[in-house]
């Protein structure tokens, strides 16, 4: 059974993102875990309250059982800073959904900054999930990628992520000098599925996020799966502003995985 981490800080787009985690869970039949990590200095909660450390986690508690309801899923309170604690925890898990945004107002940047720590740093899949992302299946998929980071264990995983839910996969290249032929990388999925519901295309757009999204909206794309080898291509992409405000205001939830971990996305 797979276990997936879903971090949450109370937000509307938290509890958006553990929406989308249910119902993934569902078809994956996956056990959730929902975890509230807290830090005097960091919570959204704490910056607005002067309580004792005993009543204040009390509050934490009564919020994270009212955020939960009547689920049942496992949820925990956690002291330390989220970034490096979700990191730390996601060696126990298979994958994170989290929101790709906070709270609104002044912790959603700081929020988005764990978003994009975790994405770049965790040892499992993570799902990014943008504010109006809803789960209705996985009928489409966009696999987007230079192409070198498509080791075949990871066109393996997202062949079975295909046949898991039915998905047609759209492998989306951008051209650069180094990159493998693209109708390698599309000969090489043949070669783990018997799948031929996969379409190759090749964007050209001045900026591969804004081609990407521009791709996604037009092609009613469910997901989005990014590669990232050695965690390098996602660093150098998320160092631009306008890349980081292109996925954190997304429309499609955002997988990212990671060549240099032995991930599973089903």
């Amino acid at each position: 059974m797979k276990n997936i981490l879903v971090p949450v800080d109370f937000s509307p787009v938290s509890r958006n993102a553990y929406a989308y985690a249910k119902e993934l869970g569902k078809h994956l039949e996956a056990k959730l875990t929902v975890r509230h990590y807290w830090h005097p200095d960091a919570d959204a909660v704490a910056t607005m309250s002067a309580a004792p450390s005993a009543v204040y986690t009390e509050e934490l508690e009564r919020s994270l059982a009212a955020f939960t309801g009547t689920d049942k899923v496992k949820s925990e309170l956690v002291p330390g800073l989220a970034a490096t604690s979700i990191e730390e925890a996601s060696k126990d898990f298979d994958m994170i959904v989290m929101g790709n945004t906070g709270d609104g107002g002044v912790l959603e940047e700081m929020f988005g900054s764990i978003a994009s720590h975790v994405s770049r740093q965790a040892h499992c899949p993570v799902w990014l999930i943008p504010p109006g992302g809803r789960f209705k299946g996985l009928k489409k998929i966009m696999f987007a990628s230079d192409f070198e980071t498509a080791s075949d264990r990871i066109l393996e995983e997202i062949v079975k992520l295909g046949h898991a839910f039915g998905s047609d996969i759209h492998l989306v290249h951008v051209n650069e000098d180094k990159s493998a032929p693209a109708t390698d990388v599309k000969s090489r999925f043949a070669a783990h599925s018997e799948l031929t519901n996969i379409s190759l295309h090749t964007l050209q757009n001045d900026s591969v996020w804004d081609g990407l999204e521009e791709f996604a909206k037009e092609n009613g794309i469910n997901l989005s799966v990014v590669v990232t080898k050695h965690r390098s291509f996602w660093e150098n992409l998320w160092h631009s502003s306008t890349t980081k405000e292109i996925v954190l205001q997304a429309d499609t939830p955002l997988v990212v995985l990671h060549t240099d971990e032995e991930e599973s996305l089903v």
